[in-house]
């Protein structure tokens, strides 16, 4: 491991569930990667998936554990996904998703409508009912285009992994025959992109960390930047080793990168 490369990292991207907190769980040095981060003069963005919160929810959350984020600092799927739509033209929405996403897309000018949308819309729809299903079924078969904020197919809890955005897509694919014209999050390169634009740094300054080898070590694999691993949800060792995707950091947690800077701030 390269410690004085890390050292060097002007922005930090940080995946949130499974990385920095566990359900309503801050993880052991968390609050310490952030200041540590900030008194390096760092950039930090927590970058989630979990397109079931807005950026504000997220911020409270962080803010309610200890950490001192602000809204800019907080990016999520669903924010990714609306970009997305606005630079295709998108105006009006059929949405499989929380009130929290819904609100998202009505502050951004988009018209939530079930009669001839442009797009139907899923996201990590906690509130999801038959009824939904049924009508976004209805209009994907009648030709509404279709995007999904994220692909996982769980989400980590503190009572363990539920079911995720992924896999209400695969049912309602099984229904209709369609797959989506996109999907935004995590691992896709589009997101990454996104991100930087609001860290204000470029890929060679900058890092990913999370969890996950398929989503956050993938997408900065593809994206050409420094991926680091932390080992908080248990990764297995034989996933590490057949990973096809490039791992150029790897700590048990995301503790041992605030010491590391710390260190440094501190020599």
């Amino acid at each position: 491991m390269n410690r004085q490369a890390i050292r060097e990292i002007k922005g930090f991207m940080v995946d949130l569930d499974g990385t920095v907190y566990l359900g309503d769980r801050l993880l052991p040095g968390a609050d310490d990667f952030y200041r540590a981060s900030r008194a390096c003069g760092k950039r930090v963005l927590f970058l989630t998936n979990n397109s079931s919160r807005g950026p504000a929810e997220y911020q409270a959350k962080l803010r309610a554990l200890g950490i001192p984020a602000e809204k800019d600092e907080v990016f999520t799927s669903g924010e990714a996904t609306l970009i997305y739509l606005e630079q295709r033209g998108c105006r009006s929405i059929y949405p499989l998703a929380t009130a929290d996403f819904r609100s998202l897309m009505t502050t951004a000018g988009f018209e939530l409508t079930d009669d001839e949308p442009d797009y139907v819309v899923l996201g990590f729809d906690t509130e999801l009912t038959y009824e939904k299903i049924k009508t976004a079924c209805r209009l994907l078969m009648n030709g509404a285009k279709f995007v999904v904020s994220h692909p996982d197919l769980l989400c980590p809890t503190a009572e363990g992994p539920v079911p995720d955005a992924g896999s209400m897509l695969a049912m309602i694919t099984a229904a209709t025959g369609r797959e989506p014209e996109m999907i935004v999050g995590k691992p896709n390169p589009l997101m990454l992109e996104l991100a930087l634009e609001r860290l204000g740094t470029d890929k060679a300054s900058s890092a990913m960390i999370g969890d996950r080898i398929s989503t956050d070590v993938a997408m900065a694999s593809d994206a050409g930047i420094t991926s680091i691993l932390v080992l908080t949800t248990g990764t297995a060792p034989e996933e590490i080793e057949r990973s096809p995707y490039r791992i150029d950091h790897q700590f048990e947690s995301i503790a041992d990168i605030a010491q590391l800077l710390s260190e440094r701030n501190t020599a």
